[in-house]
């Protein structure tokens, strides 16, 4: 990552593994017929290597979120660059385990100590100190302190300037966009065993399963219930996001709604309580939002996953796209505006539960009063 050999090209793209998250900096790509080959610039061993194929991809969705794991290779910072660092700049920084494992995730820069540089001959030292605040990755929302050279800035621009990606990315959207390969009315099975990373011995189905329905059967099933949802937000939006994000596969539904409200409801169903837990410390971490593209905050109630029984709830197809959704990093504009939006529908929510407690007294007392009314009543005997 950031890395640059003398006397060789510099790479072009860097790449999110599914293994493990974490970015490497990638050899070209090779394109053989219909299979893409993944090389890491740091290792040789062909084992390394990750495969795949166009059969593979069984929507659009699954090449899109592909080609989003390639990007333009970093470049790492020299210590003279000490002063285009500022607060709140995107960058990607690497995590060290151990001795020797050192990986790279996504951070951006929350504080900057500066310091008087020093010299070494004819070379620039910095001695300043960079806080990152961690966007992905086993810290994600915590904090770190680090030198320069651990950090690497971002280039802008297109991974397709690959050529071999480019061509790749076209023949594995080409077949799905003929009306005999719509799969989008398909329930789509749990595929949580499938490696993702995929050897020449290993050929086995690769990128994210997308689906717009619900994985669970008829039966008993795991769910939790999200607040504050757009009225036209699809659940396939739901599950292909959540998907992109955690890589779980899940099931989703959107409550209907009054023409009143400004909002809805929904529920996110899995077929293991782990699986809602990993993803309730997602969507509950306060280092990013998960917002809707008009700004509208979700609102997370549950602390564990419930479970029960509502098969019979779950929508078989669902083609309508409506809203669509992303995360937004602490301390960002729009993480300011998202926050204050959580806050008003959590006052919101408060005063509206206050109220269904008071209606539920108003109605028992109502209640009181008119058993107690026609007991006083005289007792007719007929003649």
């Amino acid at each position: 990552m950031g890395y640059r050999e003398k006397n060789q090209q510099p790479p072009l793209l860097d790449f999110r593994s599914f293994s493990d998250d974490s970015w490497y900096t990638i050899r070209p790509l090779v394109l053989d017929n219909e299979t893409l080959v993944v090389k890491c610039w740091d290792f040789t061993e062909e084992e390394n290597d990750e495969y795949y194929f166009v059969q593979d991809f069984k929507t659009p969705e699954q090449v899109e979120n592909f080609k989003k794991r390639f990007r333009p290779a970093c470049v790492q910072l020299q210590d003279k660059e000490c002063k285009d660092v500022k607060l709140m700049m995107n960058v990607c920084a690497s995590f060290i385990q151990g001795d020797e494992d050192i990986k790279f995730y996504n951070g951006v820069i929350d504080s900057v100590d500066r310091k008087p540089h020093s010299r070494e001959g004819k070379k620039e030292i910095c001695h300043c100190s960079f806080v990152v605040a961690w966007l992905h990755g086993p810290r994600t929302g915590t904090k770190e302190s680090m030198g320069i050279e651990r950090i690497c800035k971002l280039i802008p621009g297109t991974p397709l300037i690959d050529l071999k990606l480019a061509d790749f990315l076209s023949m594995s959207e080409a077949p799905l966009k003929l009306p005999s390969n719509d799969s989008s009315d398909k329930d789509v099975e749990d595929n949580d065993g499938i490696n993702l990373k995929k050897t020449v011995k290993d050929r086995g189905l690769v990128g994210c399963l997308m689906t717009t329905t619900s994985l669970t059967k008829e039966g008993h099933s795991y769910y939790i219930v999200i607040e504050n949802l757009e009225k036209d937000l699809s659940p396939r939006t739901i599950v292909n996001f959540l998907y992109e994000h955690v890589s779980i596969i899940c099931g989703a539904f959107v409550f209907p709604s009054l023409l009143s409200d400004v909002n809805t409801r929904g529920i996110i169903t899995a077929d293991s309580k782990e699986k809602l837990q990993k993803l309730l410390k997602y969507l509950c971490d306060p280092a990013h939002l998960i917002i809707s593209s008009r700004g509208r905050p979700w609102v997370i109630t549950d602390v564990e996953p419930r479970d029960g029984t509502f098969g019979s709830l779950m929508p078989k197809t669902e083609i309508a796209q409506g809203s669509g959704l992303r995360v937004v990093s602490w301390l960002t504009d729009e993480y300011v505006t998202g926050k204050q939006l959580l806050e008003l529908f959590t006052g919101f929510a408060k005063d509206v539960q206050g109220l269904h407690g008071k209606l539920s007294l108003d109605e028992e007392d109502v209640i009181l009063r008119s058993n107690a009314s026609n007991r006083k009543k005289p007792k007719v005997v007929p003649k």
